[in-house]
């Protein structure tokens, strides 16, 4: 993440429109989080330094279907093929960054419906 959009703002961010956040950098500290239980929803970033977003979601499919189902992916990123097909294919939320308040409760709406 760049500077303008540091994991300290996106937590300031998400805990002004009345969210509890952890925060995980990374997918294997994001794991982590999850066993320790009380994990509502996971925003991912889909480009991640070593295990990807795509990698944590397959995860989350066979550990933890019910949170995978209440996934929202965040991008900054061209996508390329993969990624693309990936998102087509998941069906889950995409923001892109840096993203604002409105753009995170119509992901948080889509999960809703």
């Amino acid at each position: 993440d760049d500077a303008r959009f540091s994991p300290v703002r996106k937590k300031a961010m998400l805990r002004r429109i009345g969210l509890r956040v952890t925060v995980a950098l990374g997918a294997a500290q994001a794991r982590k989080a999850i066993a320790q239980g009380g994990i509502d929803l996971v925003l991912s970033d889909l480009g991640m330094p070593g295990e990807d977003g795509i990698a944590l979601y397959s995860w989350l499919g066979e550990a933890h279907p019910a949170l995978a189902a209440r996934t929202v992916f965040v991008t900054g990123d061209t996508l390329g093929a993969r990624a693309q097909a990936f998102l087509r294919e998941s069906g889950r939320p995409v923001i892109e960054k840096p993203f604002t308040p409105a753009a995170l409760r119509a992901a948080l709406a889509e999960l809703a419906a």
